[in-house]
């Protein structure tokens, strides 16, 4: 019963895993082919995050799905925040979402859906392998001090890719934005994190 058991969870989490991979390729292919003088947007977290999941998904790595867990569960439900608001009454709140009621295309709309299949979905994969890794921020931090660099130095600001360059939100903690965005982003990394990683359901039950 045991082994059937870990076979099931072991055949949930590579569809899972597979899912998720082919849902990142075809959001990077889509960026691509919607802005072909400019591919800036395959640099999004929201992208990078579906390949790093799938992987850790596959490789039963429960430190990849924390550490991508801290960097979008908080700025994922204040898109969800923003989609509702402006599902329910017509009007912007911060913006965000406003190109999902415009006339984008519909295949980038569809992608743009995994903003809310990503949270549940890795937190059930989560409960399925249980939280090992008690510091899987370290991987976030790094992951973020990276993307940064990348996205600061080579995307035209007019872009604002991951809100590097000006708030997606407005929110202000020092009046210099890009401290405000490593403060805010550790901050809700470390919260994220330490959260997660206290919830029994994602814990192994010890003997």
């Amino acid at each position: 019963m045991k082994k059937r058991i870990l076979a099931n969870k072991k055949i949930i989490l590579n569809i899972l895993g597979v899912f998720f991979i082919l849902w990142g390729i075809l959001a990077v292919t889509n960026a691509i082919f919607q802005s072909q003088e400019n591919n800036a947007s395959i640099l999004w977290f929201c992208y990078i995050v579906l390949l790093i999941i799938g992987f850790g998904m596959l490789f039963k790595n429960d430190g990849l799905l924390v550490a991508q867990l801290n960097i979008v569960i908080i700025p994922f439900l204040i898109y969800f925040l923003d989609f509702a608001y402006r599902f329910a009454t017509g009007s912007s709140l911060f913006g965000i979402t406003d190109y999902f009621f415009s006339d984008w295309p519909i295949f980038s709309k569809i992608i743009s859906i995994q903003h809310f299949f990503t949270i549940p979905l890795t937190l059930f994969a989560l409960y399925l392998i249980k939280v090992k890794m008690k510091y899987s921020y370290l991987i976030s931090f790094f992951e973020l001090i990276l993307v940064f660099i990348v996205t600061y130095v080579f995307t035209d600001p007019a872009d604002n890719i991951n809100c590097v360059f000006s708030s997606c939100v407005p929110v202000s903690l020092t009046g210099l934005y890009q401290l405000d965005w490593f403060i805010g982003m550790f901050l809700v990394v470390f919260v994220t994190n330490e959260i997660i990683v206290r919830i029994p359901w994602f814990r192994k039950n010890k003997k």
